[in-house]
């Protein structure tokens, strides 16, 4: 998907600790939820999840450390 984007972008990214709400924080910029979350005390996040917010703007969710 990166490389069939040919204009500068805006990356977005949050990284941190598991379970800490990056996903929510995340979710709480785009609107409705798109990134995974749960109650339990499993991580949801597998990897880099991107999301285009638009033509310009990507945000990048990332696996918890830790």
């Amino acid at each position: 998907m990166l490389c069939t984007i040919d204009t500068p972008l805006t990356i977005v990214s949050v990284i941190g600790r598991y379970r800490i709400g990056t996903s929510s924080l995340l979710n709480g910029l785009v609107g409705p939820p798109t990134f995974a979350t749960s109650s339990t005390v499993q991580a949801q996040t597998k990897g880099i999840l991107i999301h285009r917010l638009d033509d310009k703007t990507l945000l990048m969710d990332t696996e918890g450390l830790g």
